[in-house]
């Protein structure tokens, strides 16, 4: 008796690299991770500068919320809400644009970025806080950094700043 068919059908799904489509939800937040090409450790002080600008300016372009993000020395995590274009399009502008000028910056040509990425659309105010939390503490679990504060190339001080400044005079914290 040979596999069973579903077996079957996983087997050659695999060798075809099947990827499922991404799901598109116009107002659902995601939490995205992507990474370099062969999970290399390309990203550096120089890297994130250029990744940082050309992911500002794509939101600009693109029109998307920024809850979080944080650029790691092979992958980064976002945290973001589409407004007009889809998680595809946005993805596909960041990594392409970000992938041109770093080639350039280091003398390269070819790919930067792995090709597909991961997303989930987040579930709830728990799922938003966990996934949250994931993004600023990347740096410290991955032994970059001593406290989230500590690393540079996350939102995580943009966070701090926006909460303190949203803090109502004259109450206790």
């Amino acid at each position: 008796m040979g596999r069973p068919l579903g077996m079957q059908i996983l087997k050659k799904m695999n060798k075809l690299k099947f990827k499922p489509a991404h799901l598109y939800d116009k107002n659902s937040i995601y939490f995205i991770t992507f990474h370099t090409y062969h999970f290399e450790k390309t990203l550096n002080n120089n890297t994130f500068s250029i990744l940082y600008q050309a992911f500002r300016n794509c939101q600009k372009v693109l029109e998307f919320k920024v809850y979080a993000y944080v650029f790691m020395p092979n992958h980064c995590h976002l945290l973001i809400m589409p407004v007009k274009y889809s998680i595809s399009k946005i993805m596909f502008r960041i990594k392409g644009s970000s992938a041109y000028y770093i080639n350039k910056s280091l003398n390269k040509n070819g790919k930067f970025w792995e090709d597909n990425y991961y997303d989930h659309i987040i579930r709830d105010e728990k799922d938003f806080e966990k996934h949250f939390n994931y993004i600023h503490n990347n740096p410290v679990k991955h032994g970059l950094a001593s406290n989230p504060e500590d690393w540079k190339w996350s939102s995580y001080k943009m966070f701090i700043k926006n909460s303190e400044t949203s803090r109502p005079k004259g109450r206790a914290t």
